[in-house]
């Protein structure tokens, strides 16, 4: 449903059409209504509606003639999304729109099983409210129009719960949601004559399936040594979406390659088919000294989905390179007894010395005493 102001218009032998496309075939439109005053006085402000009924499919435009001559178009999904073309006579006013913002809030996220609420913030200014429609990828689910009894009426769609007790003009509760539901959702609020201004707001929201396990790590070879390769393995267990994995060496994230550390990381299928998938990622390392503080190097694997869920596999691994210690020990005590022999083979030098200087003398002493004689 939909007017527009128009001012100074002469509607003597006038005719008004109207012309609706919709998204889907035109069985979907089940009722069309116009209202047009059948005489006015020059100089009058006149307003012209459409009332219509698309059930369950999504408005795709509105279009108004004169005498077969376009002069108005409305069209939801444009921004404005109404557009006058210049007739003769014809001053159209879209300054009468009544809808001055519209505000959608829904969760980016949410897991399988929550009950979400979707809300559509709207300010009229000091029109009446005429309907509000919400749909999940442009199919009606829910309808509040509050000149009718009861306001709410929920329309059935596959895996679509809704909680009308929880629900209102500006909000609508889902219960039990499912990743079937992962989609984009469309608030339609319209104004009540009469303007019958109507807006168009809409977002994304993804249901996860959450894993039931912690992801598994695997590494090959189990010893390594310094400046040998470690290939380590990480998979997460069947999610939607799958889960984005990391890697941390001794709880630094590895996010880049560098000439040590290589990632490689499989892509997983979009949402759109909504399956449940597992996430694999491979790193392969060269064992350096850097990084193994005390002889051992912390390999951990995150798995992450949003903020809904994570898991963490950790395992270490031990520098087993081979020490060359005991060969250099061997070599220490064969020197230690080099040194040994040395020190005695000159405290034997010197003590020979000493006895070679007191036979000299007792020699000489015996040569001065047969002198004397």
């Amino acid at each position: 449903m939909f007017s527009r102001c128009s001012k100074h218009v002469v509607l003597l032998e006038t005719f008004l059409s109207i012309l609706l496309i919709l998204t889907k075939d035109c069985l979907s439109l089940k009722s069309l209504f116009i209202k047009v005053p059948e005489i006015v006085k020059s100089g009058d402000t006149v307003t012209l509606s459409c009332e219509y009924d698309l059930e369950q499919a999504a408005l795709y435009t509105i279009k108004w003639y004169r005498n077969n001559v376009e002069f108005f178009r409305f069209v939801p999904k444009e921004s404005p999304p109404f557009r006058a073309f210049p007739l003769s006579h014809v001053n159209v006013d879209v300054n009468c729109l009544s809808l001055k913002s519209l505000f959608i809030k829904v969760p980016e996220i949410v897991k399988s099983g929550d009950t979400v609420t979707l809300s559509c913030e709207y300010d009229l200014e000091q029109a009446a409210l005429y309907t509000i429609k919400w749909y999940r990828n442009n199919v009606e689910f829910f309808r509040f129009v509050p000149k009718e009894s009861p306001p709410f009426r929920a329309f059935p769609l596959s895996h679509v719960n809704v909680d009308i007790s929880a629900s209102g003009p500006t909000k609508v509760t889902l219960t039990d949601v499912s990743k079937e539901m992962t989609g984009d959702y469309i608030c339609e609020v319209s104004a009540d004559a009469p303007s019958f201004h109507t807006e168009i707001k809409r977002a994304h929201m993804v249901v996860a399936e959450l894993p039931s396990e912690m992801p598994m790590l695997s590494i090959e070879p189990k010893k390594v040594e310094i400046g040998k390769k470690i290939k380590a393995e990480c998979r997460s267990p069947n999610s939607f979406p799958p889960a984005k994995l990391t890697w941390y060496i001794n709880d630094d994230e590895i996010s880049e390659d560098t000439n040590e550390i290589k990632i490689y990381t499989i892509q997983n299928a979009s949402e759109q088919n909504q399956e449940l998938r597992s996430a694999k990622s491979k790193i392969e390392i060269v064992a350096n000294h850097s990084f193994f503080t005390s002889g051992q190097m912390s390999l951990k694997c995150e798995a992450r989905i949003h903020l809904l869920w994570t898991g963490v596999a950790h395992t270490y691994v031990r520098d087993e390179t081979p020490l060359l210690a005991p060969v250099l020990g061997s070599t220490s005590s064969h020197s230690a007894d080099e040194e040994s022999a040395f020190d005695m083979f000159n405290r034997s030098g010197c003590e020979m010395a000493s006895l070679t200087v007191v036979y000299v003398y007792v020699v000489a002493l015996i040569h001065l005493l047969a002198a004397i004689r």
